[in-house]
């Protein structure tokens, strides 16, 4: 990742060729642009940069690019698409578009009459569809269209890992990030600064230097109801105690069926849903890598100190060597992170809160059985346990990877 100048963007090819169209206003954004995008993000933005500059876009400019990258890749006619990528003249834009678009059915049957045109505008759609299982199997056959296709996503998966390797940081607004384009000291301070008005920005002392002391809280207020929309208050808030119940496990079944296996398969087919839900899985455990109990981590250094130099090195739990994770592609239990694992043994910490929930305890259930097939044993200690007597639980476990067995406090 590079920092860029101001001359080195207005050098690039396709902004020297509009750089006499650039207004006051235009430059500002452009300052504003180089300041958050890194070179490569900036490259790969040019051609709707060099939009804004044509079409007299004044404002707005890192507000559009950020919808253009996130929401509107495959969509460059519709009326909202136009107006966040030509400003003003996006009508003429999407006229343009519309002319020059010969995708219709009934342009087709036009120009070449009705037999000749629908033929023609069939085998227009099964070009114009090049990427994905069933082209691959029309193209090839059924066996080596599958073969080419799964060669095909492995390479996609493989270069993706490589980029996240390469650069892991995207959004322009982290800590490295900034470091890297200002230097250790001064990156720190503007990130800090950053930050520091971020949280200025929603925080009720705010509402309060912006609208006084009554309006302000009442703003504040407001701006926190209007956050939190997910939760069963706010269902029941909203709609009413019986259909917000409804409508709240209606939103909760919604959730929890976008992460299953059956979704990526309903929305990607058999063979593609199972490889993308397969990566699902993989980005998944990253979200974790910080939500563990302290008190299972007290429990198992103290265990860790007890073992001999052999097993020490053998071991897995987070704050040693990461949690050892299981991939599990049946039955959507996804990814096992076990808390605590040497060799064939398995130590499960239960908090005494989460673990207590009927739902919980069935996951845990599935969770063992799976383990145990595999050739694991599995013990589970319970926080109040360890709590109330923290040298036998620790003993407990030992003789436990030990002998495989626990014993009876006297």
């Amino acid at each position: 990742m590079g920092v860029i100048t101001i001359e080195q963007f207005l050098n690039y090819k396709k902004i020297k060729e509009v750089k006499h169209l650039i207004t006051k206003n235009q430059y500002y954004e452009i300052y504003k642009i180089i300041e958050y995008y890194d070179t490569n993000s900036i490259k790969n933005r040019l051609l709707n940069i060099t939009d804004f500059i044509l079409n007299n876009v004044e404002s707005k400019w890192l507000g559009r690019l950020g919808v253009i990258v996130r929401n509107l890749k495959n969509d460059a006619i519709s009326e909202y698409a136009c107006k966040i990528r030509y400003g003003d003249n996006w009508k003429i834009k999407q006229d343009e578009f519309k002319d020059k678009v010969k995708m219709d059915k009934n342009n087709f049957i036009k120009k070449y009459g009705i037999d000749l045109g629908t033929k023609k505008w069939e085998q227009r759609n099964k070009k114009a569809v090049s990427y994905g299982l069933k082209p691959a199997i029309e193209r090839y056959g059924e066996e080596e269209g599958r073969k080419r296709w799964e060669k095909t996503l492995n390479s996609k998966i493989a270069t993706m890992a490589k980029n996240k390797k390469i650069r892991p940081y995207r959004n322009g607004r982290t800590l490295p990030e900034y470091q890297n384009r200002y230097g250790i000291e001064l990156g720190y301070k503007k990130w800090y600064d950053r930050n520091q008005r971020q949280s200025y920005r929603f925080s009720l002392t705010y509402y309060i230097d912006k609208y006084g002391e009554v309006d302000g809280l009442k703003f504040w207020n407001e701006y926190c109801v209007s956050m939190v929309k997910t939760t069963l208050n706010s269902f029941v808030d909203r709609y009413g105690d019986i259909e917000g119940n409804i409508r709240y496990d209606d939103f909760i079944s919604r959730i929890k069926f976008s992460q299953s296996k059956e979704f990526f398969i309903e929305k990607y087919g058999e063979f593609d849903g199972d490889v993308k839900y397969k990566e699902f899985l993989v980005a998944k455990i990253s979200l974790f890598k910080d939500k563990y109990s302290k008190i299972s981590q007290d429990l198992f250094w103290g265990i860790f100190s007890k073992l001999e130099n052999d097993d020490r090195l053998n071991c897995y739990f987070y704050e040693l060597n990461n949690e050892y994770v299981f991939y599990v592609w049946e039955n959507n239990m996804s990814i096992i992170s076990v808390d605590f694992k040497l060799g064939n043994k398995i130590i499960e910490f239960d908090g005494d809160y989460w673990h207590s929930k009927d739902e919980q305890k069935k996951i845990d259930s599935n969770r063992d059985d799976f383990l145990v097939k595999k050739g694991y044993i599995v013990k589970r200690v319970k926080e109040s346990e360890y709590m109330s007597n923290k040298d036998f639980v620790i003993n407990n476990c030992l003789n436990f990877l030990k002998n495989g067995t626990n014993f009876k406090q006297e």
